[in-house]
């Protein structure tokens, strides 16, 4: 079978597939981990008090590698056909390969900012991704644009380094848990920027300062920093899910049975954030295991 993503959920389904002995390949272009990776922390996934979201997706990787029936290719999967028992999948270098069953691991990419200067420097002052960047504005005032979890987090992993850390939200309350809103007041250099709407982002060759708009007053202010954040929540990534004709709902995430993670399509079965299921890594890892397990079943029962 194949399996499109490597994150908490296509990592379970790999460990379930191997561990039934079925000849399994792993897909992913990026680093191994899907959201793990922009989590600095983790301290709701049982068996660790605390462990780093880059660490427990390398144990979740080595874990499934061991297994001698699973393979991984780290290349992207462009396009898909076929039908049950008979699909076919192409990588971005032309290759083609041949699967039973499909499960869809794809999950969603970060949504941007979308405003001027946004796309424009990217690279050069707009991060996406926390843990690859965070290192590189060390004793510099930054922007965090967000108010879930993952905002919350970025802010508390650049407040151990950065200068001055501005938490800008669009509203006076927060999405994210009230433990991580309450640890990230206590840090000495943060300030929440409330009510306010992102304008623009302000630069030359790099960025100088973040404008934004009072939502109460319509006042027009500006965040002097040299880096924005950007943590504004995901679309899911369910092209190759329409490609094989599975239904995805009006916010294009994939539909799913919850007791068996199958899509509408026969022999497609979909796991993680792709499926707009409570987004959380234990729950990721639950729709993999349930997905690889009745693919299997599937499979066999041909």
């Amino acid at each position: 079978m194949a399996i499109v993503g490597a994150g908490p959920a296509g990592l379970s389904a790999a460990l379930y597939a191997g561990r039934r002995k079925a000849r399994t390949v792993v897909f992913e272009e990026k680093m191994a981990g899907g959201s793990m990776n922009v989590t600095p922390v983790i301290e709701n996934y049982p068996g660790f008090k605390s462990v780093g979201g880059l660490e427990l997706a390398k144990r979740m990787r080595e874990q499934a590698e061991s297994l001698e029936t699973v393979e991984f290719v780290d290349k992207e999967v462009v396009d898909a056909s076929g039908s049950f028992p008979a699909f076919s999948l192409k990588t971005a270098d032309g290759q083609e390969f041949k699967a039973k069953a499909i499960i869809l691991a794809t999950g969603a990419e970060y949504r941007k900012i979308g405003v001027p200067g946004g796309k424009e420097f990217e690279g050069r002052g707009v991060v996406y991704c926390a843990t690859c960047d965070a290192p590189l504005f060390e004793g510099k005032a930054v922007a965090v644009v967000g108010g879930g979890n993952n905002a919350l987090n970025t802010a508390l992993m650049l407040a151990d380094t950065a200068k001055k850390v501005f938490l800008v939200h669009r509203r006076e309350e927060f999405r994210a848990g009230q433990v991580l809103v309450d640890r990230l007041r206590k840090k000495g250099n943060t300030e929440f920027v409330l009510n306010a709407v992102p304008t623009k982002v302000i630069g030359k060759k790099m960025v100088s300062g973040l404008e934004y708009e009072d939502a109460r007053t319509k006042e027009k202010k500006t965040l002097e920093v040299e880096g924005v954040f950007v943590s504004i929540g995901v679309t899911p990534v369910s092209e190759l899910a329409k490609k094989l004709g599975a239904e995805v709902t009006e916010n294009n995430y994939v539909k799913t049975d919850l007791r068996t993670c199958a899509t509408t399509a026969k022999g497609v079965f979909a796991a993680g954030d792709v499926t707009g299921w409570w987004r959380q890594i234990i729950a990721a890892c639950a729709q993999g295991g349930v997905a690889a397990t009745n693919a299997v079943e599937a499979v066999r029962q041909k």
